[in-house]
């Protein structure tokens, strides 16, 4: 053998292609980087023993590495096929039937190669002739050859066309690797072109072989200069330069390997640079830091404020490690939440609105004071809408000058904020001239509300001195009359009000309207009793309308309010349903309280209903059997329940004056609670009875009726709260319901001129006593006794 320039020169290239297919054997968890390897693999081969061919000096040892060259040429346009398709993003699994097709014919050709001398099939004659200096073969072709030749061609100009178009559509931040590649498979396959027409610039010497250096060079620069193998393939551009999340990729060192235009879009200035430290990133965001020293998956809320916009993203953390298991990068995926977040905290605002709305309704309802009822209300309106002043104005004629004027009747303020209750700038304020537009607003029944600096100069001067920034004013309007009005103030920023603020102001002003009305009724009546006994029936009648104007209300409200909260429970449903990825853990979370408090608000206004429909049903009393409706209702638990196995015993004969329909609804409350609390015991006893009872310091004994339990009981010092609305001695879990029924069963007995009262303790049972009249007299009706 005598080396010479040409098989020096091969032999430092068949080196360098041997490097990089042992380098992208080493990082196979790439796509792209086994077939690589491969192709890689068959060039160093390929050089080295042609190499060696053109070092040889006698035909036999020329013979001998041409049929070495042999697997890396037969090989090589299949392996450079599979390496295109895995680097353009195909999905490309070579099944067995595809490997046979790819494999055959390299196979055969190798083997005819080297068995060439018993069949000529391949090469009918190989001379050696010199060229150039140098002993060479010259192959006169066999049918294998040409067979084989389409073979390669076909391997090669299939695997061009499918880099060109990955090519056409990538960014230009990917092109000049894309280009590389493009050029490296079309050298040789060029060379093999002008091989097959006769162009010959090196005589016999193989110019396809030549060629393959220039592939070599081109993968060593993109492995050197492009990083290729190091970041992403191809076809990440088709993937994750379209992601609608942003992407970012660090290694161990906090270095970033990779980025995606979405990124770009959401931090601005801040992205980070690919190749650089993510130090200012992480410092920027301390969450982050945290976030890639986990070793598992893990989520953060990050706030990033561009444009005076702040945006909130989850960012999730995914470890990316290599065959042993060793973290070798972290890819952070950034995923815009900010609509999601604002939707639950709407969500969340919009019921505790609704909630409060209920407590100041029914806080207005049951306060005997109406002062405090009115306070309370604004104290929870106040607080649920975060505002820092809430207020009720009552108008009146000046008895000077017969002009209308205002005057600050309450008022609520939040902690650090001045009040003004007993500032007599706002006592006796005429409307006329200055605030004749806000007259003129309230009377039409419309609101006021907006900034401050945007209102009438003459309007300014009064609200700036208050510290008002924002404010928001509705009318109070009794008797389709203006009452009044109820604002809120925000004294620090230039709030903008929502229609829902409106809205929920609209409806406290309602109801303060009727308790005010309520408390004046009930004053009046309280002078009249003092002066004039004559006088009691018509302020009693004045009492008894306001008390229905009330309930009415409430009953009104009752049903106003379940149309908001079913449909926050259905945007719950819907949000949970559509949005539940996007939301993460702590979001399905929170819409699963939210659903849940509807739900049970849904029950509060259905019990506030019942109160209020018991206080107003008519009644019509007769004698009716309490033996007879108690049977009933047992019957109709039984079938509802028939896994309960509940011993009941009922008295027969029992009898009473009282109006059917609203008795069968005290009796059913009381039982069905007596039915509800044995439940944990495995021998359920309940009666329905009568005793004569004792009361108070009276010596005279009283028939009661009784419905009595063996069932948990209840504990003797809360005994007072047992009749209260949406009072329950025992939580939710443990026995569901509203805590409506006895204070419902109250008010029926009370309807009826009766008594209600119980005895029990802790785990012995209760027993519930009411009493009913002998007879008709003292029963109220609506003036109609059958």
């Amino acid at each position: 053998m005598a080396p010479n320039a040409f098989s020096a020169f091969l032999w430092i290239f068949a080196a360098v292609a041997a490097a990089l297919a042992v380098y992208a054997w080493g990082r196979r968890p790439h796509p792209s980087a086994a077939s690589l390897s491969l192709t890689m693999g068959c060039i160093a081969v390929w050089l080295f023993a042609y190499g060696c061919e053109l070092a040889s000096t006698s035909r036999a040892d020329m013979l001998f590495w041409l049929r070495v060259e042999y697997p890396g040429i037969a090989l090589l346009p299949a392996a450079y096929l599979l390496f295109a398709y895995r680097y353009a993003g195909s999905r490309f699994s070579l099944s067995r039937p595809a490997a046979a097709v790819l494999l055959v014919l390299p196979a055969i050709t190798v083997v005819s190669v080297w068995t060439n001398d018993s069949h000529g099939l391949y090469y009918a004659r190989a001379t050696a002739i010199e060229s150039f200096g140098l002993q060479q073969l010259e192959l006169i072709p066999g049918p294998l050859y040409w067979l084989n030749l389409v073979y390669a061609y076909a391997c090669l100009l299939l695997g061009a066309v499918i880099l060109f178009r990955a090519a056409r559509s990538i960014s230009p931040r990917l092109r000049g690797a894309a280009q590389l590649l493009l050029i490296g498979g079309l050298a040789p396959f060029a060379a093999a072109v002008a091989r097959a027409v006769g162009l010959r610039p090196f005589g016999v010497m193989d110019i396809t072989a030549l060629s393959l250096p220039i592939t070599t060079v081109c993968t060593l620069i993109l492995v050197l200069r492009h990083r290729f193998l190091e970041i992403s393939p191809l076809a990440r551009d088709l993937v994750v330069d379209r992601l609608d999340h942003g992407l970012l990729v660090l290694d161990p060192s906090d270095q970033v390997l990779d980025t995606n235009p979405s990124l770009a879009e959401a931090l601005g200035d801040a992205t980070p640079v690919v190749g650089r430290s993510a130090k200012g990133l992480l410092e920027r965001w301390p969450d982050l830091r945290d976030l890639c020293k986990a070793e598992h998956p893990a989520s953060k809320d990050v706030v990033v404020t561009a444009d005076s916009n702040p945006r909130t993203f989850e960012v999730h953390m995914s470890p990316v490690t290599d065959a042993a298991g060793e973290i070798v990068a972290r890819a952070l995926v950034w995923r815009d939440v900010t609509e999601a977040r604002r939707a639950v905290e709407a969500l969340k605002t919009q019921e505790r609105v609704l909630r409060a709305q209920a407590d100041a309704t029914y806080a207005l309802l049951e306060s005997s004071n109406p002062d405090d009822g009115v306070m309370q209300a604004l104290a929870a309106v106040g607080r649920v809408l975060e505002v820092h002043r809430a207020y009720v104005f009552e108008d009146h004629i000046d008895p000077e000058t017969g002009a209308v004027c205002t005057s600050q009747r309450y008022e609520w303020v939040a902690d650090g904020i001045r009040a003004y209750i007993d500032d007599k700038m706002l006592q006796n304020v005429h409307y006329m001239p200055d605030f004749a537009r806000w007259y003129e607003t309230l009377s039409q029944g419309r609101c006021i509300a907006g900034l401050i600096k945007q209102f009438p100069e003459k309007e300014r001067a009064i609200l700036e001195d208050q510290g008002i920034v924002s404010l928001l004013v509705v009318p109070i309007v009794v008797d389709r009359k203006l009452w009044g009005f109820l604002g809120i103030d925000d004294c620090r920023d230039p709030r903008e009000w929502s229609d829902s603020d409106a809205s929920s102001l609209t409806v406290l002003a309602a109801a303060i309207g009727s308790a005010i009305l309520r408390g004046r009724a009930l004053e009046e009546i309280r002078k009249m009793n003092a002066t004039l006994n004559e006088r009691v029936a018509e302020r009693t009648m004045d009492l008894e309308n306001a008390n229905r104007e009330l309930e009415a209300f409430a009953s009104a409200v009752s049903h106003d309010l379940r149309a908001p909260s079913r449909w926050i429970e259905g945007f719950s449903r819907a949000l949970d349903e559509g949005y539940r990825d996007i939301l993460g853990e702590e979001g399905v979370r929170y819409l699963d309280r939210i659903r849940a408090a509807s739900i049970q608000l849904d029950a509060r206004l259905d019990g506030l209903l019942r109160l209020s429909n018991v206080g107003r049903s008519e009644m019509r009393v007769v004698r009716v059997s309490i033996s007879e409706i108690a049977s009933e209702i047992v019957d109709e638990l039984q079938q509802r329940h028939p896994d309960r196995a509940v011993h009941v015993h009922i008295e027969p004969n029992l009898w009473a004056h009282a109006c059917p329909k609203l008795l069968r609804i005290a009796l059913g409350d009381l039982i069905e609670n007596a039915w509800k609390f044995t439940a944990p015991k495995p021998d359920a006893r309940i009666g329905v009875g009568s005793a004569s009872v004792r009361r108070g310091t009276s010596e005279r004994p009283i028939t009661a009726f009784y419905v009595r339990d063996n069932g948990v009981g209840y504990d003797p010092a809360y005994a007072h709260k047992l009749f209260g609305a949406f009072q329950r001695l025992h939580s939710e879990s443990e026995f569901p319901g509203t805590g409506m029924g006895l204070a419902v069963v109250q008010r029926i007995i009370h309807r009826h001129g009766g008594e209600v009262w119980a005895e029990g303790a802790l785990g012995e049972g209760a027993t519930f006593y009411f009493t009913l009249p002998e007879s008709d007299a003292g029963v109220e009706t609506d003036g109609e006794i059958l």
